[in-house]
């Protein structure tokens, strides 16, 4: 267990004057103002002085960094995007695909679940490195019309076969989808991905 101590700490709900924050095995088991908190025997305290404790942000839409795009990154090019967001205080993502041929985003949502799955059996070595959380589709189920960067070509209406695809190919890890909800079939296709949620 570790004792960690700061100027404040913030929380989502809350600022904490001198706070004491107990962790163990990676868990916050305890926070509150170091006169309310009692530290264990034993237990390592690590004191930051003036700092700030604030929760790690969490990026829902990231689709690479450090040269890297996810969709393509092997495990070395993850390693390297997960340590530039850690960097700037980012302690999960959703890695997120953009509209491309099929093959591709299948074998991309492949290699994104094959890391979510390494990373949470982490056995200590991911030191400084954001932890993926899910996968974040972003197309081909867009308009045309507000399709962004998104290539027209690769665009596709929703349909449940193709949307079980993705689901298999990212083995079940997608937690985020933007979709245009007023393409046919959409509704079908978004009811699908809330039941499996």
């Amino acid at each position: 267990m570790i004792a960690f101590t700061a100027n404040c700490l913030f929380t989502p709900l809350k600022r904490v004057e001198l706070p004491l924050l107990l962790v163990e095995d990676h868990v916050i088991v305890e926070a509150g103002p170091r006169a309310a908190v009692q530290i264990p025997p034993g237990v390592r305290i690590v004191d930051f002085g003036d700092a700030i404790l604030a929760p790690g942000f969490v990026d829902i839409h990231i689709h690479g960094g450090a040269g890297q795009d996810v969709m393509q990154a092997d495990p070395s090019g993850l390693a390297a995007v997960e340590q530039l967001l850690f960097k700037h205080g980012v302690t999960s993502y959703f890695p997120t695909t953009v509209t491309a041929p099929l093959d591709q985003t299948w074998s991309g949502l492949d290699r994104l679940a094959s890391a979510i799955e390494n990373a949470s059996r982490d056995d200590g070595s991911r030191k400084a490195r954001a932890q993926p959380l899910g996968i974040h589709l972003e197309g081909p189920f867009l308009s045309h019309v507000r399709r962004g960067v998104h290539p027209p070509e690769n665009l596709l209406l929703p349909t449940l076969p193709t949307f079980d695809r993705f689901w298999q190919a990212a083995r079940g890890h997608i937690r985020v989808m933007t979709i245009a909800p007023e393409l046919e079939g959409a509704q079908e296709v978004i009811a699908e991905a809330a039941r499996l949620a």
